[in-house]
């Protein structure tokens, strides 16, 4: 039906997490084809299950259990942050365009993250705290989604 995963990529693993919750468990429900009572052969699950590490390789590089909803920290879109103040913040968004930060004065690094194919953070750059900023556009695909990871220049 949706081979990408993108509505529940976005809503139920993104969302959840973003929202400071401890992940998700997949159900392929009765009645689709390969259900979860059927199923023998789950490679057909496999972007999911890639989905599902690339969330986990972002979250790591975070204080995750540490953070809280920061809302009030990006404005633009659809987007979400979580933060712990002064030392990282989480930003997911769909679409990743017209999106600005307000963080507290100081030098901040961030980094593109690619919620679909996972990897390194790249595209690094500087965004300076103490008023709303903008934040340009992901490297590609900007009307997908993506993620950013911002931490102080320092760390």
């Amino acid at each position: 039906i949706d081979p990408e995963h993108n509505g529940v990529r976005k809503h139920a693993l993104w969302g959840n997490l973003m929202a400071g919750g401890s992940g998700a468990e997949w159900l392929f429900g009765v009645g689709n084809p390969h259900d979860d009572v059927d199923c023998e052969d789950w490679r057909s699950r496999d972007v999911m299950w890639d989905q599902t590490r690339h969330a986990l390789e972002f979250f790591k590089r975070l204080p995750f259990s540490q953070m809280e909803i920061a809302a009030d920290v990006v404005t633009g879109g659809e987007a979400w942050c979580l933060a712990k103040p002064g030392e990282a913040y989480a930003v997911y968004a769909y679409p990743a365009t017209n999106l600005s930060v307000t963080l507290p004065e100081g030098q901040y690094r961030a980094r593109w993250y690619n919620p679909r194919e996972g990897g390194e953070p790249d595209n690094a750059f500087e965004v300076k705290g103490g008023s709303p900023r903008p934040l340009g556009n992901p490297p590609a695909d900007a009307e997908k989604d993506w993620a950013i990871i911002i931490k102080p220049s320092t760390k």
